[in-house]
């Protein structure tokens, strides 16, 4: 261990020295800190009290140096010196001849920095030797060893080490301990320190006993601390040397006793947060080294150094491991109010807040995103609805226009067979006066009048189904005898118009998926429109035609006629609403008859022929193969070619 340590040293003072010597090369000429003059380089002199590689001195050097640094930048340069007092004094001052030569070097410092009290012990001796003239700041000092020193041109801002506030926070977390026991090493330096911890601790209330564990090797100590009762709490100082001579590095030792340790550890020393000890009152060497830097840097703008107002001295805080409250089952209630917790293992939330906020954030977006989406849909849905409502209603209202139009054409087709019925019962009635034996043609007659008046009955259901309102209803249909039926309606209308209306219809056509009510509404709109279009044509020369072929995946129906044709300047608006050739017309009905051919997932579309007239058509997709052969079995054959004479 002991060449280790000192390997170690060697090592560190090794790097300190050479970055000494870098930081005392030439100075750049051009770039020049705070307010001196251009080219002006300032030489500061940190003076340490102890080996450079020790964790107290690393920080408070560091410290003095960034805050140079922050005010100066390059305008500054840096020399150390160590004194290495806190291993011991020599009783001659053989050191300080040693030490002495050194510092008559040709760059005299602008300040002194004397770094803990051995620095600042030589620099009271050999000021007016070695630096006159030059102001001296001190760091790391305890504010009781100050009480008499004023000395001029030496300023600086004392430390302050609360060892019964470490105590009493030591009690407040351990509320049954008996015992504190002190351990420090045997240099002059960890001497000093147990002599300050057992004065202070002296008359300390509550009935708690005070012990040392000073004079005994590192092992030694080992052995008592894992030997202390449960009762029992550590305060650990500073172990420079052991009993046997053997130098450390104190947070080395302080490292082996936690190990060993089955009570709690603590330290009035910053350094040994996050090296064993449980906690603290603590002071900050890099807070001093701080503080001692911004008092040398108003010292280089020129003030000076007796009227300067220095910062009030540090207040020792409250600090401890969350590591070792942990291990030591503490729990964070028995803490005082403002106790700095260090080390704390970061919650899930700590580590990923930002990912949780912007994960939050985007659930939040996401679903009110959706929400508006529902009510969006919900909207859209009802809009639907009421479109799908006001579509049924024109197609209902279109019906009814129709039939009006019809009107003559029904009565002709219910007057044809009550007709024929008229005339039969009066046949019937002279038969049986005449000759009461002949029954066989009185059957005869009945027969023709159950005939006709079916016939009659069903041109009034077909008419009450056209005028009945109803929603859209899918099923198989035999598409020809639609035609069929929707031509034999429009014969009379045809007749009185002087058109020849026939059919040109393809047999053993698929059955189509579609609504009979809708279709028969759409082939009478294209019918009556083609009726209308031949109105100013020569009589002779008026022809409708209704034809149907096999088409991929279903059937085709075109309406052919021989009127005017389209124009272009209505082809563009053929199927808008509200768009009309005829003076009485609303131009509702090729819109709905494309709204219905849409609704079955069929296509309509209107174009003008070659001879002359206009031909519209429209496509309708095939029912389900089995849906097909259903109706294909039950339907009876439709007989084509239906024409009415002029």
């Amino acid at each position: 261990m002991r060449e280790g340590a000192i390997k170690r040293t060697r090592t560190l003072s090794s790097c300190v020295l050479a970055s000494a010597v870098c930081l005392l090369g030439p100075a750049p000429s051009d770039a020049a800190g705070g307010s001196s003059a251009p080219g002006v380089v300032h030489q500061v002199l940190i003076l340490h009290g102890g080996e450079l590689f020790e964790p107290s001195m690393v920080e408070q050097d560091q410290a003095i140096r960034s805050a140079l640094r922050a005010e100066w930048g390059p305008g500054v340069e840096f020399a150390s010196e160590t004194l290495d007092s806190l291993r011991g004094r020599p009783a001659d001052g053989a050191r300080d001849e040693r030490v002495i030569p050194r510092q008559n070097t040709p760059k005299v410092p602008n300040v002194v920095i004397a770094v803990r009290g051995g620095a600042l012990e030589f620099v009271r001796r050999h000021h007016a030797q070695l630096w006159p003239d030059t102001p001296v700041v001190f760091s790391g000092v305890p504010e009781e060893d100050l009480s008499l020193r004023v000395d001029p041109g030496i300023v600086g801002v004392p430390m302050r080490f609360d060892i019964i506030g470490t105590v009493e926070l030591a009690l407040h977390l351990r509320p049954g301990t008996r015992h504190v026991v002190i351990i420090s090493g045997t240099s002059d330096y960890d001497q000093d320190w147990l002599g300050r911890a057992e004065r202070q601790l002296r008359n300390l209330r509550g009935g708690v006993d005070v012990q040392q564990i000073s004079s005994q090797t590192v092992a030694q100590m080992l052995d008592s601390v894992a030997a202390l009762s449960d009762d029992s709490v550590v305060l650990f100082t500073s172990v420079f040397n052991d009993a046997s001579g053997q130098r450390y590095l104190p947070r080395d030792v302080l490292e082996q006793l936690t190990k060993a340790s089955h009570v709690p550890i603590f330290s009035v020393f910053d350094t040994y947060l996050g090296h064993g000890i449980l906690g603290g009152s603590v002071s900050s060497w890099e807070e001093q080294g701080r503080i001692a830097g911004t008092v040398a840097s108003r010292i280089l703008e020129g003030r000076d150094p007796q009227s300067a107002t220095l910062p009030p001295t540090p207040v020792p805080a409250c600090t401890v491991d969350a590591r070792e409250l942990a291990r030591w089952s503490i729990p964070g209630s028995r803490l005082p109010p403002g106790c700095d917790v260090r080390f704390q293992t970061p919650t899930f939330w700590q580590l990923n807040r930002w990912t949780i906020v912007a994960g939050a954030g985007a659930a939040i977006l996401t679903c009110l995103f959706l929400t508006l989406l529902l009510l969006q849909g919900r909207r859209r849905h009802r809009m639907e609805l009421e479109l799908n409502h006001q579509r049924s209603e024109l197609m209902h209202a279109a019906r009814l226009a129709m039939v009006g139009e019809l009107t003559a054409g029904i009565a002709h087709e219910i007057n044809q067979p009550l007709g024929a019925i008229l005339s039969n019962a009066d046949t019937a009635e002279l038969l049986l006066d005449r000759d009461p034996t002949q029954l066989g043609e009185v059957r005869q007659i009945l027969a023709d009048i159950r005939r006709d008046d079916l016939r009659a009955s069903e041109v009034i259901r077909h008419m009450r189904t056209l005028l009945r309102k109803r929603e859209l209803e899918i099923q198989p249909l035999d598409l020809n005898r639609t035609i069929s039926d929707v031509v034999r309606l429009l014969l009379e209308n045809a007749r009185r118009r002087g058109i020849s209306l026939g059919t040109d219809l393809e047999e053993g056509l698929p059955v189509v998926a579609a609504d009979r009510v809708h279709i028969e509404q759409v082939l009478l709109n294209l019918l009556l429109n083609g009726m209308d279009a031949m109105a100013e044509m020569p009589e002779g020369t008026r022809t409708i035609k209704v034809k149907s072929r096999r088409r991929e995946g279903g059937v085709e129906v075109a309406v052919v006629d021989s009127g005017t044709g389209i124009s272009p300047q209505l082809h563009a608006h053929l199927f808008d609403s509200f768009y009309s050739t005829k003076e009485s017309g609303l131009g509702l009905g090729l819109s709905i008859a494309r709204s219905i051919i849409m609704a079955h997932e069929g296509r309509i579309w209107g174009e003008n022929n070659l001879q002359g007239g206009a031909t519209f058509y429209f496509t309708l997709p095939a029912a389900p193969v089995e849906e097909r052969r259903r109706v294909a079995s039950a339907a009876p054959r439709i007989v084509t070619g239906v024409r009415a004479a002029v």
